[in-house]
């Protein structure tokens, strides 16, 4: 599934791993963080369903899902570095992870994201939105 290919990819890049940690005790979080989890952290989810994609009129095995990302950090500025991180694992990568395959022709940053401070949180977070292209 996309969502453990997600984790495993984000914990194996350099950049990304030196914020939130790598491998299973990496702060990247599908759908919601721990309470009370440790700054900085990144939370994903999937936005809706696989929509896959036909060949000639025949489920090719490939298609897309939209992610959103979440930047947790203690400053603005560090959840914007945080999500360069993010872009940077994810943004246009080419792989199998998790016997998911992973083409960089349709998997991209596509924004509509933003910034916000959480009060009830008492952090900041930056949103943004990547497109994957993958086999299911």
């Amino acid at each position: 599934m996309i969502e453990v290919a997600v984790k495993t990819i984000g914990g194996a890049h350099a950049g990304l791993s030196a914020l939130v940690g790598s491998g299973a005790t990496s702060r990247i979080y599908a759908g919601q963080a721990p309470q009370n989890a440790t700054l900085p952290y990144v939370v994903f989810v999937k936005d809706g369903a696989f929509r896959p994609v036909a060949a000639i009129y025949v489920n090719s095995g490939w298609g897309h899902s939209d992610i959103t990302f979440e930047c947790h950090a203690s400053t603005l500025k560090a959840a914007k570095e945080l999500m360069l991180q993010v872009r940077a694992a994810y943004d246009r990568y080419f792989g199998t992870s998790e016997g998911v395959q992973i083409d960089p022709i349709g998997t991209l940053a596509t924004g509509g994201g933003g910034e916000d401070y959480e009060f009830d949180l008492d952090h900041h977070v930056v949103e943004e939105e990547i497109t994957f292209f993958h086999t299911e």
